[in-house]
């Protein structure tokens, strides 16, 4: 738990002096981009949003949709390496 704190302590921070220094804040993005939309979405408006520097997108397998095949992570590559 101390650990999880000092985390978000860091990342408020981080986050706090990129907003009033007016830089980018450097970001990776965790998606499962072949399993719901959500995520997609959630890419694009990091995009588009010019106080972000995406370093990259990891991909990840939640298959939590009934509608998602058994390699989503390989889709999630697949679609991650296609935005980028």
């Amino acid at each position: 738990m101390f650990q999880f704190i000092i985390l978000v302590t860091l990342f408020v921070q981080v986050t706090v002096e990129a907003q009033v220094k007016d830089i980018c804040l450097p970001i990776i993005i965790d998606a499962d981009t072949a399993n719901e939309v959500d995520d997609l979405y959630a890419i694009v408006l990091a995009i588009v949003e010019s106080k972000f520097n995406i370093l990259g997108i990891i991909l990840a397998q939640f298959h939590t949709s009934p509608l998602a095949t058994d390699s989503t992570a390989n889709e999630s590559q697949r679609i991650n390496e296609r935005i980028l």
